[in-house]
Order: C-alpha cells, then structure tokens, then sequence
C-alpha cells in the first residue's frame, strides 16, 4: 500500500515537471508596449514593442489587411530599451525600408491607404518556425492618419459684379484622405492676404470685393489633419459696375440703381433679372422625382425661350426643366453655356403630383389659369371705377363759375 502511494505521488511530481518545463525553460514572454505608427504619410509603419532579452525572433501578424512577417530577427536599439520592425508600402512605388533605416533589412510589403484601420499582433518565437512562437500580444489598433492632399486642380475665376466673384476648381488627384473643407485664398495688390472656406464644394463666391480690380487667387485642400499645397495662380478682375456684368436676362434693360441695379424686362419676361417667363413659377436648382421620366418630353440644344413655347402650345405640359449648358446625356458643355442653348424637359406633373429635388436644372411650372368668375370680377370692378372717375369728371365740369369761387 505505502509503494502504491509512493508511485502514485513520484507520478504526480513527474506530470508537474513535464508541464512546468517548457514554460519555464522557454523564457519567453508576450511582447508588451506595442506601438504602430506611420512615418512619411502612408509610406511605412513603424512596429515597435519593449526589448525583450533572449528572444532571438518575432513573428508580426496583420488582421487589416491579413498578412504576416516571420519569425524573423529585428531591429533593437543598443541600450536594449526598444525592438521595431518596418512596413513598407506596397501602394508606393519605389519605396523601400533599408532607405528609411539601413538597421530593416528585414521588411515586408502590403498595401496601406490614408484613414486605413491596421490590427497587428507581435509574436515572441524561440526558433524560425511558427510552431515555435509560443507567446503574443494582444491585438494593436492603429489607424493611419490623413495627409496633404496634392494641389487642388483646374481653378478657374470669373466676374458675376463689381463686388463678386466665382471661384470653381476640381479636387486634387491625391487626397490622401477625406476633404474636409476647400480654402480660397485671394488678395488684389499691395493688401493683405484673405482667406475663405467652402465645405464639400466644388466651387464658392467671393464677396465683397472691390469694382474694377485685379485679385490674385488660389485654392488648397484639407483633410483633418493638414492642409495641402497652394493651386497654380489664378488671376480675375471684377466689373466696374453692376450692369457690366449684363445680369438681365432675355434682352432685358440694365438700370443702375445706388449700388445696385434694376432690369426693365421685355413682354413676357419677368423677376428681378427677367429671368422667369410670364405665366410660369420658377424654382432654380429643383427636379421633379425622377420616378416619373416616362412623363416627359426631351429636347437638346434648345433655348429657354424655345422650352417656354413648346409647353404653352401644349396643353397637357404643367411645368418643364431647363438645363442651360447641358446635353441630352446630362453632361455640362460650356460651348453649350455660352450659346445659351441646353436641355429642355417638357412634364405633364406638377408639384402637386410629386415632390422636387435639388438638381442642376430649373424648374417652371405653369401658374393656373384665371377663372372666369374671377374675369368677370376684374371686368366689373374696372368698369365700376371707369364709371365713378366719369361722374365725377361731370360733376365737377357741370359746376358754374360762381360755384368753384
């Protein structure tokens, strides 16, 4: 019985031992500190972790995107504080780790962007192979930061007063992240720089502006951390009065008035800048609901004054949507723009039938008719007072000299 226990405890010890060994032998530990950074934009990641001694080798493992490295040796600085391990990107051509550090001669290559999510875990290993690469990190986020996007391209400038100006541009072909916001920056000679920011657009006003002077232009972009490089110089001179800018639509009069200015339309023309039809209700930048193209009637390098009568000869035509500038396939032509020709779309809906949408056309809809009781209305109240002026142009001719002293 006591050599049955004995056995029984020599066994027990023995297990202890085996299980005990290995762990303690290895002296390996989970890499612990780690830290992911980009360096030069996107262009590498930095892997660092604390300096482990007698870890001869590390295996690095990426979640997003999935890859991995190793086990390999890396770099550790000489007072044994830090170990790193350099990413370069695969997205980048010519780009390489030996160049940042001659210490990485040990890299590997995925693909990165601005605004990337990476996940890496380190893994310590005693030997070259992954079996052996018995303990690792916890999972590291990291999200590479957004960059300096490129110049901000195709910036053109044009007069629409004496005191405003369009600024149109086209996104830079490298945003290097999402843009936040556009800054438009312009000064006219010997003054000081100014500065105006437009968000999620392709285009902005300036404003108060001085007549007839020179400004000197230029655009950049942002993300949320940095803002890019100036656009080439753009130059633009303002009108030197309202009424240059012929701002009267369809033959209209320009009037100065102050410092503003007035148009005297021309017949069935009518608004501020006789820009909407009479007879019609005009919204600028509205739709109908596309749902209902089946509705409509297309015509391509027409005028405005074209689309107008077309929908007046039409009796079942309730509104129309004139694109000046624009094609059949819906694309801006500026040859198109500066004839004064574009798309017209005749409906048979209204507002009534469906919502409108921001869109680049104009919509025009036809106001209702007058009703015959209210004809009859106008008709009898123009003659009641026709009548009244008469009766009292008699009266007062019927009254004798002695009466009007």
């Amino acid at each position: 019985m006591a050599n049955r226990l004995l056995f029984c405890t020599v066994e027990v010890l023995l297990s202890a031992v085996v299980l005990w060994f290995p762990v303690k032998t290895s002296g390996l530990h989970p890499p612990s500190g780690v830290n992911v950074e980009a360096v030069h934009g996107s262009d590498f990641l930095i892997i660092s972790w604390n300096y482990q001694r007698d870890v001869p080798y590390y295996r690095i493992l990426f979640a997003n995107p999935p890859d991995e490295a190793g086990p390999t040796p890396v770099y550790c600085l000489p007072d044994n504080t830090t170990c790193s391990y350099c990413v370069s990107n695969l997205n980048t051509p010519d780009v390489s780790c030996i160049t940042l550090n001659s210490h990485y001669t040990a890299s590997v290559s995925i693909k990165l962007n601005y605004e990337q999510l990476v996940s890496v875990r380190v893994e310590a290993c005693k030997d070259l192979i992954p079996e052996e690469c018995l303990q690792r990190s916890e999972w590291t986020n990291y999200t590479i930061p957004p960059g300096a996007p490129s110049p901000v391209r195709n910036v053109h400038a044009r007069p629409l007063s004496s005191k405003t100006v369009e600024v149109s541009w086209t996104a830079p072909n490298q945003t290097r992240g999402t843009i936040v916001l556009y800054s438009v920056l312009y000064k006219k000679e010997n003054d000081q720089e100014m500065k105006r920011v437009f968000r999620n657009a392709g285009k902005g006003i300036l404003t108060r502006l001085s007549a007839k002077t020179t400004y000197k232009i230029w655009v950049t972009a942002s993300t949320s951390n940095r803002e890019g490089q100036r656009s080439t110089l753009t130059t633009v001179e303002t009108y030197a009065d309202e009424c240059e800018s012929s701002p009267c639509k369809n033959n209209g009069k320009c009037h100065l008035y102050g410092g503003s200015y007035k148009c005297l339309c021309e017949e069935h023309w009518e608004g501020p800048r006789c820009e909407i039809p009479e007879g019609f209700y005009m919204k600028a930048k509205k739709c109908l609901d596309a749902g209902r193209e089946g509705n409509s009637s297309l015509y391509s390098n027409v005028s405005l004054e074209f689309c107008v009568k077309e929908c007046r000869a039409i009796s079942s035509c309730k509104s129309f949507e004139y694109g000046l500038g624009y094609n059949s396939s819906g694309t801006f032509v500026n040859t198109l723009h500066i004839k004064s020709l574009g798309l017209c779309k005749l409906q048979h809906a209204s507002v009534s039938h469906q919502p409108l949408n921001d869109c680049p056309y104009d919509y025009y809809e036809k106001k209702p008719p007058v009703s015959s009781s209210s004809d009859v209305f106008l008709s009898k109240a123009l003659f009641t007072g026709h009548l009244a002026l008469m009766t009292s142009v008699t009266a007062i001719l019927s009254l004798s000299p002695l009466a009007l002293v």
